[in-house]
């Protein structure tokens, strides 16, 4: 009997000694998660850390920056212009030493149920405010916009826009005003980090559910202008519209709104 026992024990031990020298692999499948690859590919699905924050601080998060920039290019119809993108909107958090997030396809494979794309950078936006992070603003522009003045930081724009940036300021998303009858173009937003601005964009989500507002050629910034009119908790207060919108959001089809030194993007 003592024998057996024996026996036993040393089986236990052999096999526990088998697994521990096993390849360990991460599976990290949150946004802000480790990195994980593919013994096939060595592609990286989670590359958080590294990619989605800014080099500048690495794994260190004891001072997190005061803005983080958000980069959402899924899809082919922006082409070669979502090259130009990326580089430049890493630039400009480089620049001013914010964290840099970007989904795209290998950081966002549930990207494809996004239909059309262009849904998806609002449901990005979402799932980083919901991630409570110490950021105060996120910028968020378009794959077709770049920005042009990679010297000015977003306390600056803020102030020469005319906006409380402190913790007690109301507006919670500035847009700059759009062409025609559509109230605000988001093509570019500044969106404050707080739960405003999270119920707001889970709203405008849940209106995809409705076919005649996910299908609509002007797809998340139509939903955006519904909850807007709708103004059922305080948008026309929370939503700041910049009426010169060349200072913000300089458009390219406008001959001549683009000033140099004077507009922040230029879309």
């Amino acid at each position: 009997m003592k024998r057996d026992r024996l026996l036993q024990c040393a089986i236990v031990v052999v096999s526990f000694m088998f697994v521990a020298l096993l390849p360990f692999r991460r599976t990290g499948s949150d946004l802000f998660g480790e990195t994980s690859k593919d013994s096939k590919s060595g592609l990286d699905y989670s590359r958080k850390i590294h990619d989605l924050e800014s080099e500048q601080h690495g794994d260190a998060r004891v001072n997190v920056p005061y803005a983080a920039v958000i980069n959402f290019c899924l899809g082919e119809s922006y082409g070669r212009m979502s090259q130009w993108a990326f580089m430049n909107h890493k630039d400009y958090a480089r620049a001013q030493k914010y964290d840099y997030l970007q989904g795209d396809s290998l950081r966002a494979p549930y990207g494809h149920f996004f239909t059309p794309p262009s849904w998806g950078k609002a449901a990005f936006l979402w799932m980083i405010l919901d991630r409570r992070t110490e950021h105060k603003w996120f910028l968020l522009a378009d794959c077709d916009a770049l920005y042009t003045n990679l010297d000015e930081p977003v306390d600056q724009l803020l102030q020469h826009l005319g906006y409380d940036d402190s913790p007690q300021g109301s507006t919670h998303v500035i847009v700059a005003r759009d062409l025609g009858d559509s109230p605000f173009n988001a093509g570019f937003m500044l969106v404050r980090n707080g739960n405003w601005s999270l119920d707001f964009f889970a709203e405008v989500l849940r209106l995809s559910t409705q076919p005649a507002v996910r299908e609509h050629p002007w797809w998340e910034q139509h939903a955006m202008h519904r909850v807007y009119k709708e103004n059922k908790h305080g948008e026309h207060v929370h939503i700041g519209i910049v009426e010169d919108r060349s200072r913000l959001n300089a458009f390219t089809v406008v001959r001549g709104e683009y000033k140099d030194g004077h507009s922040f993007v230029r879309h």
